[in-house]
């Protein structure tokens, strides 16, 4: 996967992204964690999006996202069963660079990891391996050596055409859809105060 970078604006008022019937049927989300307030993330995803339903409330075909302060090197990490971890560590650090709030942090890291969830969903082909890529190196999916990169990556919220155009081969525009339209929204600066 790998491409020229598009940039996507920041600064743009956030609404709820509404799809068409065939699309209409939301992803269910149990969000789990007992250092952070969960419901001010689930609070957040249910007014800015709609293509995942956020709750505190496991069902059967819900993808788990635990929110956990174990030092994660990625903004998330896909563990097995097709869920997730995203972790607060150096939370506070990188939501001071962005200007982000921290339940928008933790959203923008949840989706991002929630459309590969669906990738694998979709295709019993694919393992989390197949979504590592180091180019473009602005690309919020690309690995890098710490979370530290990853404020630099969400000042400018790019997501490379190659994993643009690989996960809509997959059909999966809804979710990447849904991830750009946040990332459009969210307060975002530079460590210069600019933006």
């Amino acid at each position: 996967m790998t491409g020229e970078a598009v940039q996507v604006s920041a600064g743009k008022s956030m609404e709820r992204t509404v799809f068409s019937e065939l699309e209409i049927t939301p992803r269910a989300v149990c969000l789990e964690g007992d250092l952070y307030d969960v419901e001010l993330v689930v609070r957040l995803a249910q007014k800015v999006q709609s293509r995942f339903h956020f709750s505190t409330s496991k069902r059967s075909e819900s993808f788990t996202v635990k929110i956990t302060d174990e030092p994660l090197p990625q903004l998330y990490e896909l563990t097995e069963h097709e869920n997730l971890m995203i972790s607060t560590d150096q939370i506070g650090g990188i939501c001071l660079y962005t200007g982000m709030t921290q339940d928008s942090f933790l959203l923008v890291s949840a989706l991002l990891g929630l459309v590969q969830c669906r990738a694998l969903q979709t295709s019993c082909y694919l393992v989390s391996e197949d979504f590592v890529h180091c180019v473009p190196t602005r690309c919020l999916y690309a690995r890098s050596e710490s979370r530290q990169e990853y404020a630099i990556r969400l000042e400018h919220g790019l997501i490379c055409g190659g994993c643009r155009e690989f996960y809509s081969r997959l059909g999966l525009e809804p979710e990447l859809d849904t991830l750009l339209h946040v990332l459009e929204g969210m307060q975002i600066h530079d460590a210069r105060g600019e933006g």
